[in-house]
């Protein structure tokens, strides 16, 4: 089962709160579970729901995000939520003050609702499954997971010489810290590869698809050591897809770790 991300929306501006509303009910892991107007009710309402995020526009008066971060900040760091702040205040130095704050992400409006969903998928997934995952912690494990990956790609005939190499690898890197929780690659694994490399989304998902294909090219039973061990003989009658490719060889991966590491 998939984690929804719980965001609460804290703004007066109520043209852009129903705009908001719009933008996340198109996006099935963003659960908007509540609307805060005031500082006051920032605070209660956040208590109460316990949202992942607080996306806060700090555009309309009434709304005094270094007050209301600075009472956040007065809560135990493991209950407080995260923070994405909206505004059109450019000012360097009230960036600044606004992020010592503890804030993750400061966005300058307008931005597109790609770019901001994008955002908040990435403060997610990087707070609550990197930062407080104990796996990633051990360089032994890190060194393991490579170590593996690597061996069953050169197997299989993806080569480090393809672009698509380094971004399988990276995508197993994310979903044996998520416990493979985060399938669906388009929506969260390409965007956050792709930031990691300084590339676009289409060119992680291209460049994967092309090393598996060429892969399968060399050698069309490379998938019979995959089936077998991951008990999945449906899945490869022909070439796989990026996500049926990814998630065999992640099922592939973690069944060659101590199980003990992926517990949390």
């Amino acid at each position: 089962m998939e984690t929804m991300i719980s965001l609460m929306i804290a703004g007066n501006n109520q043209f852009m709160i129903e705009m908001l509303l719009e933008v996340f009910e198109n996006y099935y892991d963003i659960d908007v579970v509540g609307v805060a107007k005031s500082n006051l009710k920032i605070v209660d309402l956040a208590m109460k729901l316990k949202p992942h995020i607080i996306l806060l526009d700090t555009i309309e008066p009434g709304i005094r995000e270094i007050n209301i971060l600075k009472e956040f900040n007065k809560i135990k760091k493991d209950n407080r939520p995260l923070f994405i702040v909206l505004s059109e205040d450019g000012n360097n130095e009230k960036i600044k003050n606004i992020i010592a704050l503890g804030v993750k992400e400061y966005l300058i409006k307008p931005l597109g609702t790609d770019v901001l969903v994008t955002k908040i998928r990435q403060v997610f997934i990087e707070y609550y499954y990197f930062k407080r995952s104990k796996l990633f912690r051990n360089p032994d494990i890190i060194q393991e997971v490579n170590s593996i990956t690597s061996e069953l790609l050169y197997n299989i005939g993806i080569l480090p010489h393809l672009f698509g190499y380094k971004y399988i690898k990276e995508a197993i890197s994310y979903m044996v810290n998520n416990q493979g929780e985060y399938k669906p690659l388009n929506k969260v694994l390409y965007p956050l590869i792709a930031e990691e490399f300084g590339t676009t989304s289409d060119r992680v998902e291209r460049s994967i698809r092309n090393a598996i294909k060429s892969a399968w090219k060399k050698n069309r039973n490379f998938d019979k050591s995959i089936v077998k061990e991951s008990g999945i003989l449906e899945m490869f009658d022909k070439k796989p897809t990026n996500s049926q490719f990814i998630v065999a060889l992640f099922d592939l991966v973690k069944s060659n770790i101590d199980n003990t590491n992926f517990k949390k």
